[in-house]
């Protein structure tokens, strides 16, 4: 088994050992089990490595048998994925949280620590870096064993170097790795709601696209068994299941999604199929308005009647391929259609097959016969009454042997677009039914078979095809977005959907899909999913991909964010993180618990309604009413007598109502304004009942000389204590002054209480101010210390203030708190070419270890330049690390060296341990921002170096040129070692303003370059 991902020591969390984004071994790992085998202890027995790993082989298979055969594989907590903190990395990173798997081999996999996944060093990404095309990652998991811990072998029976080592843990780990465009996901794990579906079939014709209903739901013919109506809800998942008497023929959900229409071969000994009507939110079926089954049936099409069904707007439209005629029903809100014994029909003409109908009823496409190679494409212009006449087509441009259609729109405003598949050409022609020309092309990787559009909410659509490969189906889509001008088209990469040719594709939005086989729509109790565990236990198919999150429509370098999806995405150049897509979880017992009580205190799921009960029989009727009619006020009767079957009703009279009056005058009066007009009607009390309109009107003002508009002539504030509210008020004096004056009153602000001081930062820390080294550098010599009389190499650190390290191993020679390591080569001397080419066949170099080397740590100060010299205290302000003399050749001839600082061993004179970490690459380090006098105890200082005499310039352009900071423009000043666009402007922006720079280090004092920045670019400029 590799260890892909895996390094030769314990992992550090989020280390890039620990999981790291690597290309998994090529090796399956063995996932069978072989019969259990235990050791037998006795006394005196001789135990050997053999017995040993006898014992561990016993226990793992024993629980890896347990977690395949009980639980399965998948998902049982945690592992999300998620976008980097940084947004820029969210172009090359993704963060796995943690959580715990189990593969299909049984294994366990536990992520303790968030772990970083790098895309842009994976093989597969940089092969597709350039094609153009939209792709489809699925980020993996795997389980890995990895040896670590080497230690030394004390007997070996096939060699006498005694410097061999063999490990002595075995690590179980992971390593993470991207699938490009994997297969589809079954539907099931979807997780998304249904646009639509393709399905291709050798047993029946009712096969291609079919658009979804409400609910995200998608109805189909079972591609396996033509006499099965399927309603699948991928986001619920969720299955029903609608029997036919006969065979169906065609399929088509109307445009409001509420209906599912299909076409049934005819019953029995009858001559004519007929429709069939569902409802698109259970699959209910729905009868014509009188019971009458005849009054939907397709005229004239016999068994062998090739039938076609679309829906538009409002309309359901059936093509008889016998008798050329398109027939139509009207829509009807409670049955989907209206009754119609003999449906009025169009005359179009024989033969024809994939008809579709354009959005809005306007017109019909349908495919022609093949002439001079090439199929017509005929469009038929529909009347808005339908009648008996033929319809002369116009014929759309020739596109090859086209075998499938799909009509749709695109842009916004939507417009009109006709897509047409051909096999032969591995392509679809997107043409322009207006302009009657082909606006674009899709190039599809394998034979198209069928096609279908559904559009998206920012006015893009979505062409989706299936493909036949030799019995081996693909999906694949294509984005189509339309400006002013043109049709754009971004052809997503083919995915496998399944082995043909009974299959079945469920589509959802942003072009993804997911594969539905028939031989998973079998009908059957739930009760057989218990005995399928009598035909054969589980087994793997894909060991090293437990699959946690997809990532569609991607290109090489798009940032990856987290969901939900914008409708900008694609043109915003987004790709979006989707952790529920293909991820298969495995509930554990505390889960499936909650699970069943809720559905316990919910109730179950209702289910179906049940077939109605026999009808009643026929009530008695009422044979006679009598009506008699009582004095005004009293109340009203009803009886029945059963025997003679008479109604009598009481009903009270009326009273006599006074005759109504309209009004018998109307007076008005006119006054100035600015007073307000009235209307008043004035109603006499009975019997006159006389009413009077009464109306003040106030006069127009003169309309020739506007009265002049007056703006705030004065503002006055006051000021009040809180609590009290504030408020403005427009004071408006009236005519002829007009004068206005803004009131405010603005509540005074309260004295805020001070904050306490944050947990974890303190004050004045001791921080790291100097080393004796040149970090990330080569360092020409090593200062020396007189330590008993002898001068000998060594590395010192010295602090702000002195400090005192708690450990610093002078008894051992083994420092913990101030370590040095170079790496192990296990030759102690310079390789030669034959050591190297040994060394690469032994797969000596194939990893880098460190080892620390062994000497003490002093405390010391210096004595003059290079050397040092002890002092006789346990607190100093610089601590020195001197190798042992068996070190020193060692620290010599090392390729490099790596010094490390424990700072929470690092003490001061008040017991607190210095700030060290986070030295960004720069001193004084410390977490804090620079200047600032609070900080955080401890943390871990690491730095490197090598030894060098020649020390080459630092920096340097790639071009080993210089470029004058006082001429070079924004593109030459970026391709500095540490200049960024940003920095480049502002160079130039900084000369234009303040004049040119005096020399080099100008620019470091005027524009406040930092230290490692302006050490990479110094030597590639002048001035």
């Amino acid at each position: 088994m590799g260890c892909a991902g895996c390094r030769g020591d314990y992992a550090a969390p989020g280390g890039a050992g620990h999981g790291g984004s690597v290309a998994p071994d090529t090796g399956c790992p063995q996932c069978e089990l072989d019969v259990f085998v235990r050791n037998n202890y006795f006394t005196g027995k001789m135990m050997g490595a053999g017995e040993f790993q006898t014992e561990t082989r016993y226990h793992g298979d024993k629980q890896r048998h347990h977690n395949l055969r009980l639980h399965g594989a998948g998902v049982v907590c945690g592992l999300k994925v998620r976008q980097h903190e940084s947004p820029d990395c969210r172009s090359r990173f993704l963060v796995v949280e943690p959580g715990s798997a189990l593969d299909c081999c049984g294994h366990e996999i536990l992520v303790t620590a968030p772990e970083i996944v790098e895309l842009g060093h994976d093989r597969e990404l940089l092969r597709v870096a350039g094609d153009g095309r939209l792709h489809t990652l699925a980020l993996c998991l795997a389980y890995r064993e990895c040896p670590t811990d080497e230690v030394p072998l004390l007997y070996d029976e096939c060699g006498c170097d005694d410097t061999q080592c063999a490990p002595n843990r075995i690590l179980e780990s992971f390593s993470s790795h991207l699938q490009l465009d994997p297969p589809l996901p079954d539907a099931q794990l979807m997780a998304a709601a249904a646009r639509g579906a393709i399905s291709a079939s050798n047993r029946h014709a009712a096969t291609g696209f079919v658009a979804a209903v409400e609910g995200g739901r998608v109805a189909l013919v079972d591609p396996a068994d033509a006499s099965r109506v399927l309603l699948l809800d991928p986001q619920r998942r969720a299955l029903k299941l609608a029997g036919l008497q006969a065979p169906a023929r065609a399929i088509a959900a109307s445009a409001n999604g509420k209906w599912v229409f299909v076409a049934q071969a005819p019953e029995g000994g009858a001559s004519t199929g007929r429709l069939r009507v569902f409802r698109g939110d259970d699959l209910t079926e729905v009868t014509p308005a009188t019971g009458n089954a005849a009054n939907w049936n397709v005229p004239d099409a016999p068994a062998t009647a090739a039938i076609t069904l679309a829906a538009g707007n409002d309309r359901l439209y059936a093509y008889n391929g016998a008798s050329g005629k398109l027939h139509v029903w009207a829509g009807d809100a409670t049955r989907g259609i209206a009754d119609g014994s003999a449906p009025v029909a169009h005359l179009l003409a024989a033969g024809l097959s994939e008809l579709r109908v354009e959005p809005g009823n306007g017109a019909a496409v349908a495919l022609g016969p093949v002439t001079a190679g090439q199929r017509q494409i005929r469009r038929y212009a529909l009347p808005a009454t339908p009648g008996a006449g033929a319809i002369t087509p116009t014929v759309l441009p020739a596109t090859g042997t086209a075998s499938a259609l799909a009509s749709g729109t695109v842009g916004n405003p939507a417009k009109t677009l006709l897509a047409a598949a051909s096999a032969d050409d591995r392509r679809a022609y997107l043409i322009d039914p207006a302009a009657g020309s082909v606006a674009a092309q899709v190039d599809f990787d394998h034979p198209p078979i069928a096609i279908g559009l559904l559009p998206a909410a920012d006015g893009s659509t979505w062409l989706h095809a299936l493909l036949d490969a030799g019995g081996v189906l693909y999906a694949q889509a294509a984005l189509l977005r339309r400006d002013s001008a043109n049709l754009q088209v971004d052809v997503a990469a083919a995915r496998l959907a399944g082995n043909g040719p009974n299959l079945a594709v469920v589509l959802a939005d942003d072009g993804r899909a997911a594969h539905v086989h028939a031989a998973a729509l079998a009908e059957g109790d739930c009760a057989d999913h218990l005995w399928k565990q009598l035909e054969a236990c589980p087994g793997c198919s894909e060991p090293d991909c437990l699959h946690l999150a997809t990532i569609a429509n991607y290109k090489p370098g798009m940032p990856l964010l987290d969901l939900p999806a914008a409708v900008d995405d694609l043109a915003q150049g987004r790709a979006r993180i989707d952790n529920r897509s293909g991820r298969r979880l495995l509930a554990s017992t505390a889960t499936l618990q909650s699970w069943l009580q809720c559905l316990q205190l919910k109730g179950g799921v209702p289910g179906p309604a049940g077939p109605g009960g026999p009808a009643g029989p026929t009530g008695p009727g009422i044979e006679r009413v009598i009506v008699n009619w009582l004095p005004a006020g009293s109340p009203g009767t009803a009886s029945y007598d059963g025997t003679t079957r008479e109604l009598t009703l009481g009903i009270p009279g009326g009273e006599d109502g006074l005759d109504g009056f309209g009004i018998d005058a109307v007076t008005a009066s006119f006054i100035d304004p600015p007073a307000a007009g009235s209307a008043t009607l004035v109603d006499q009390p009975a019997p006159s009942r006389n009413k009077k309109l009464v109306l003040v009107i106030p006069k127009g003002a003169n309309g020739t000389n506007g009265v002049d508009g007056f703006g705030i002539d004065a503002v006055s504030v006051s000021f009040v204590d809180p609590p009290a509210t504030g408020s403005a008020t427009l004071v408006d004096q009236p005519l002829p002054n007009r004068n206005k004056r803004l009131v405010l009153v603005i509540p005074k602000g309260a004295n805020g209480i001070d904050g306490k001081d944050g947990v974890g930062l303190e004050k004045d820390l001791v921080q790291l101010r100097e080393i004796s080294w040149r970090h990330n550098q080569p360092t020409a010599r090593l200062d020396e210390i007189d330590l008993r009389g002898n001068r000998m190499p060594a590395l010192w650190l010295r602090f702000t203030a002195p400090v005192f390290i708690a450990d610093h191993g002078s008894q051992f020679l083994s420092p913990q708190v101030l370590r040095v390591f170079i790496p192990e080569t296990r030759m102690q001397r310079h390789p030669t070419r034959i050591d190297q080419m040994r060394g690469l066949m032994e797969d000596r170099f194939g990893r880098l270890c460190e080892c620390p080397l062994s000497g003490i740590v002093v405390p010391a100060q210096l004595a003059g330049p290079g050397l040092l010299k002890t002092v006789p205290t346990s607190y100093s302000d610089l601590w020195a690390f001197v190798p042992s003399q068996a070190a020193l050749k060692l620290l010599i001839d090392a390729a490099s060296l790596r010094v490390e600082l424990h700072g929470d061993f690092v003490i001061d004179e008040q017991c607190r341990a210095v700030d060290v970490e986070y030295a960004r690459a720069e001193l004084p380090s410390g977490d804090r921002p620079r200047g600032s006098e609070y900080g955080i105890q401890g943390g871990v200082f690491t730095s490197w170096t090598w030894m060098g005499r020649d020390l080459p310039e630092l920096g340097g352009h790639p071009d080993g040129k210089r470029i004058d900071l006082n001429t070079g423009n924004v593109s030459d000043l970026v391709g500095v070692p540490g200049i960024s666009a940003k920095l480049a402007a502002a160079i130039v922006r900084d000369r234009s303003q303040n004049g040119p720079y005096a020399d080099v280090d100008d620019l470091h004092r005027r524009l406040k370059v930092c230290e490692v920045l302006f050490d990479a670019m110094r030597g590639a400029l002048t001035a």
